[in-house]
């Protein structure tokens, strides 16, 4: 049994954020180890309560507030700088997953993920990091630190086969490829409501509230008769197309339940995607942001599910019968129980 510290994003009110981290304590507990989560917070997060937008915020951060006080391991004090910070003694330092190495999303903490300013005393893990992206976007000084960190890692896995291209191409190391923890966990049934039925219910959740997803959408309930509920803010002039549920008013629990009993799910999220998976519903991955697109795709070529995938309101419409035929999940999961196979011997190999 190794005491660990688990470095990820935990932070943000997020709901495959938590998820993830959640998924990453639990896969770490299941293999005898106990866990604490660094609490490392960005320090602009909280800032909006300040803002009318922010306080109308609250009842939802006080949900993901509670999730994270209650489901993840010890948390740490609070802290925006792992330089500046006092780290507990450990076996091991784990960072991962999600989005952990992207520069754009970690920005200020974009060298903290790397444990760039770890003492060399703890031996350290990267399980399932992501970069989120098909290549490394830094500039020479941020590769040439980077690198140096990297190589002092005992054991580097990353969730994307991208990932695997730039540990070794850019950086000269080898990486394993693993699955998102989520995945790797697979049961969250603690998480969902068992009284209530399947809704004939077509769930929008998209990072973007305008683009061909929103045809597709309308596209299936017209070809259903099923409803739509959209997860996110609605545009005024949409409002009556569908059920909404504001994301001010939605916590982790909420929005996993949401796809868990819906009929079908049309979503441009990684995690909307990897719950849909989970859940066994139907789906149509849709692109929102096409350099964060190879982390969908990675996962569903891996999955044999690389055809639902609709790049446009046209392909979707021609092919309407082919998205919407039902997926063979007793494959996928055959292929998801090799995939956590993998996973759990990663750590029980790296982490002793």
């Amino acid at each position: 049994m190794a005491n660990v510290l688990l470095l990820t994003r935990h932070f943000n009110d997020n709901c495959g954020t938590v998820y993830q981290a959640y998924a990453t304590c639990e896969i770490l507990k299941q293999c005898g180890h106990n866990v604490t989560v660094l609490n490392l917070t960005d320090r602009n997060y909280g800032k909006e309560l300040c803002q009318i937008k922010g306080f109308l915020q609250i009842p939802s951060k006080i949900k993901f507030a509670l999730f994270r006080k209650r489901f993840l391991s010890n948390l740490t004090q609070s802290f925006s700088k792992l330089a500046d910070y006092h780290i507990p003694e450990a076996d091991y330092i784990i960072v991962g997953s999600d989005q952990v190495w992207n520069k754009a999303v970690t920005k200020s903490l974009f060298y903290d993920y790397f444990l760039v300013a770890v003492p060399d005393t703890y031996k350290r893990i990267s399980l399932s990091s992501s970069f989120a992206t098909d290549y490394w976007e830094a500039n020479e000084n941020d590769t040439a630190i980077v690198s140096k960190a990297l190589n002092k890692f005992k054991a580097i896995s990353v969730r994307e086969e991208t990932g695997v291209a730039i540990c070794n191409e850019t950086f000269g190391i080898e990486a394993a490829h693993l699955v998102d923890p989520t995945l790797a966990l697979g049961d969250f049934s603690p998480f969902i409501n068992n009284k209530i039925k399947e809704k004939n219910e077509v769930l929008f959740y998209s990072f973007k509230s305008e683009g061909y997803a929103k045809g597709i959408v309308d596209y299936i309930c017209k070809q259903t008769g099923a409803k739509a509920r959209r997860v996110g803010v609605v545009n005024r002039k949409d409002r009556h197309k569908y059920l909404s549920t504001h994301p001010f008013f939605m916590g982790p629990k909420d929005w996993l339940n949401y796809i868990a009993h819906s009929r079908c799910v049309v979503t441009d999220s990684f995690h909307g995607i990897v719950f849909s998976l989970l859940n066994h519903r139907q789906f149509v991955a849709v692109m929102a942001h096409k350099e964060r697109f190879s982390r969908i795709e990675s996962l569903l070529t891996l999955l044999g599910l690389k055809n639902r995938i609709a790049l446009s309101y046209e392909e979707f419409v021609e092919d309407y019968d082919a998205y919407m035929s039902p997926i063979e999940y007793s494959e996928v999961d055959k292929k998801l129980s090799e995939q956590r196979r993998l996973f759990f011997a990663f750590v029980k190999r790296n982490v002793i």
